[in-house]
């Protein structure tokens, strides 16, 4: 999943990497010590070679010999980005081809859901004229992507997609955000029945500049939770939810913790119809970032406070009380932003770091972006990892219950 932005138009000129500015405050030791593994070695990795310039923003398993992963990639240092798809069989990771729109200057693939090995559907933007986003859907067959075109709402906004869910081929719920020129947003909802795609815009309340709706999760075909947030004109950002029924989307209310003064919600994972987990952020000051998540269960909501020094980008849930999230850690000035991970078992989180990545051999920062578990013991989650002078290098890892292992990707 992408960081929050306001303006849709700039993902495109700086990648999809998470800002790099250091925290003032120094972390706090992670509660949960977690066994790491070196990077795994590869021939040209004392060659002065840049690594692979392609950050995963997106990942989606059915077993654990098969996952699809989605990101962009840099056809050259600066130039032209595209998007990405990576297939894992159980023993590495191998690129697909995604092709554009004829009418597209660049894009990138946000997030993507398998129902099946055969069926997948990736939604991200693509890039038209001189700064114009459009929202991009592809379709997997098992062996090629087929682009599918969602609605753009009227007025000629920006418009992207950063999440989608599929109940099966034939039902999933895409989300993202439509923005004009003047920063007025709205909320985007699209539904695909496995041959076009319908729209649906939900405004943010009143007194906002723009936003985005950041993640989605549908356990079923007549209950999707969908989560974001918006920007007040007065400052600060607003935590959003929205349920979908089935046929109409209506606000959900969960409580904020008192500490998030300006919270945002990054991602959700249903793991019934009944019980749903989402992890956000708080943005209040750079220096007091904050990772919280909401639970849902049984129509009531709770709380808890991940890490002061956590940003949150996704969540997974094989149970309701069992859950995976991911991101990164913020430290003190001149440090490295290591990734994170914190596992959630019902009633608290316990937060750890995970294997750093190398590139060009030295040991770089880097940040998870999206995780899926199909179990307790089997998860897999990407991200990128980033030197001051490079553009991200995508990077994987795999959870056994134990330990981390890092994975090279193609």
């Amino acid at each position: 999943m992408r960081p929050f932005i306001a303006t849709v138009g700039i993902v495109l000129a700086i990648g999809m990497s998470v800002p790099l500015t250091a925290a003032s405050a120094a972390v706090t030791t992670p509660t949960a010590a977690v066994k790491t593994h070196p990077p795994t070695a590869h021939p040209r990795t004392r060659r002065a070679t840049p690594p692979p310039e392609h950050p995963l923003l997106g990942v989606s398993c059915v077993s654990s010999k098969h996952c699809v992963a989605v990101g962009e990639r840099y056809s050259a240092r600066g130039a032209k980005v595209k998007p990405l798809a990576e297939v894992w069989n159980g023993r590495k990771w191998a690129t697909t081809a995604v092709k554009l729109p004829r009418s597209a200057t660049a894009g990138f693939l946000d997030g993507i859901s398998c129902p099946s090995a055969r069926r997948c559907v990736a939604v991200g933007a693509y890039l038209v004229g001189g700064n114009h986003t459009r929202a991009l859907a592809e379709s997997w067959n098992g062996r090629t992507w087929t682009e599918s075109r969602p609605p753009d709402p009227g007025g000629d906004p920006n418009v992207l997609l950063d999440a989608v869910s599929c109940v099966s081929a034939r039902y999933c719920v895409a989300v993202g955000s439509s923005t004009t020129a003047e920063l007025a947003g709205a909320a985007l909802m699209e539904r695909w029945n496995g041959r076009a795609w319908a729209e649906k815009t939900v405004r943010f309340p009143a007194g906002n500049e723009s936003g985005d709706m950041n993640g989605v999760s549908c356990p079923s075909a007549r209950r999707c939770l969908a989560v974001g947030g918006y920007y007040l004109r007065t400052g600060g950002t607003r935590a959003l939810a929205e349920w979908w029924n089935g046929r109409t989307w209506s606000r959900a209310r969960p409580p904020l913790p008192g500490y998030a003064k300006s919270p945002i919600d990054d991602d959700v994972s249903c793991a019934s119809p009944t019980s749903c987990v989402v992890v956000g952020t708080d943005n209040s000051t750079s220096a007091d970032i904050g990772g919280f998540s909401l639970s849902w269960y049984r129509g009531k909501w709770g709380s808890a406070r991940v890490s002061r020094h956590a940003a949150l980008s996704a969540v997974s849930c094989p149970s309701p009380k069992d859950c995976l999230a991911v991101g990164r850690l913020v430290t003190a000035a001149g440090r490295l932003i290591p990734p994170s991970a914190g596992r959630w078992n019902g009633k608290r989180w316990r937060l750890a770091l995970v294997p750093h990545p190398r590139t060009r051999g030295r040991l770089a920062a880097g940040y998870l972006d999206d995780v899926k578990c199909l179990s307790s013991t089997d998860c897999v989650a990407v991200g990128a990892a980033v030197n001051t002078a490079e553009t991200p290098a995508g990077f994987s890892e795999f959870w056994n219950g134990r330990a981390w292992r890092l994975v090279r990707v193609a």
